[in-house]
């Protein structure tokens, strides 16, 4: 997401540019919109540039991603949003043709593999799933935001993002048993993504992303599923799923938290790791990019739960 940067152009000065000229500014114009009091001025502006590249015939894909990013925040159903991201990527695949890296590479594809699927998991749920609460207004608030931040912390290398100890787990999970599974499941995805992201490594990173990225994935979800476990012990042998619902039931996971949104994006991903369902994906498969946001999900999940 867009950070303001001081900037001695207006609005209207971007907006005399060509079309050139605003796809060399990229960095600039995106602090001069964000810098706008509100996201409808941001959304109009980003318009008009797309109408300026479009006029000339150059690609839209950087306009496209920043008002799919404010559409998300700000409509109150995401398809517009959306649809705005599979433009961006739509750009981006035309980008790489001509010479520039793998559209699935570029921010869009990162958005989409997180965001698109999982919204339509959402909805898929009947009306009286508690995961149907989260698409609510006032929880929504929660969500987006949430999502863009797992997306943005992301493109932080592993190296250089804060993990947990052994003596965390300690804090996190009272069960010997359930701490010492949590404990090498964390602690192995943590050197899994790490490994993934160095060079010299015998890893074939253009094929193997996606199978390392879901076993990552089946990691995280069985450290979710521990820190669960050893807060509803009554609940031992029932899924992930049947133990958030009940962990909602007992008013342990309350739908307006970070916890039940980060909760349910885990137990999405890890329902979506199955051959049958990646055989019928068409786009924006799970790969490490999407492993690593997992990943990130489960930290703050652990950072809420320490608190």
């Amino acid at each position: 997401m867009a950070t303001p940067v001081q900037s001695t152009k207006t609005v209207q000065d971007v907006l005399a540019l060509d079309a050139s000229q605003l796809q060399a500014s990229w960095k600039e114009i995106d602090g001069i919109v964000a810098a706008l009091p509100t996201r409808q001025e941001q959304i109009r502006v980003w318009e008009q540039i797309c109408a300026i590249l479009d006029k000339a015939g150059f690609l839209k894909g950087h306009p496209y991603f920043r008002l799919g990013v404010l559409h998300l925040i700000e409509d109150n159903d995401e398809q517009v949003g959306i649809s705005h991201f599979e433009q961006a990527y739509k750009d981006d695949q035309k980008y790489a043709e001509r010479g520039g890296p793998r559209a699935e590479d570029r921010a869009a594809y990162r958005v989409l593999a997180i965001l698109k699927d999982f919204f339509q998991y959402l909805r898929s749920k009947k009306k009286q799933d508690w995961e149907t609460e989260l698409l609510q207004n006032q929880n929504r608030k929660v969500l987006i935001p949430l999502l863009f931040t797992v997306y943005d912390l992301s493109t932080i290398h592993p190296l250089d993002r804060p993990g947990f100890t052994v003596v965390d787990f300690h804090k996190l999970i009272k069960d010997d048993a359930l701490r010492r599974f949590a404990g090498q499941n964390y602690f192995c995805v943590e050197n899994l993504l790490v490994m993934f992201t160095l060079n010299g490594q015998h890893i074939n990173k253009a094929d193997d992303q996606y199978p390392l990225g879901r076993a990552a994935i089946g990691l995280i979800g069985g450290v979710l599923e521990a820190i669960w476990l050893d807060r509803l012990p009554s609940l031992r042998g029932d899924t992930l799923g049947r133990l958030l619902t009940e962990a909602h039931k007992r008013g342990v996971l309350k739908a307006s938290t970070k916890l039940a949104a980060l909760s349910s994006l885990l137990l999405f991903m890890r329902n979506h790791v199955h051959p049958d369902r990646d055989a019928q994906r068409q786009d924006y498969f799970i790969d490490m990019n999407v492993a690593t946001g997992c990943k990130i999900a489960l930290d703050m999940t652990i950072s809420d739960l320490l608190q």
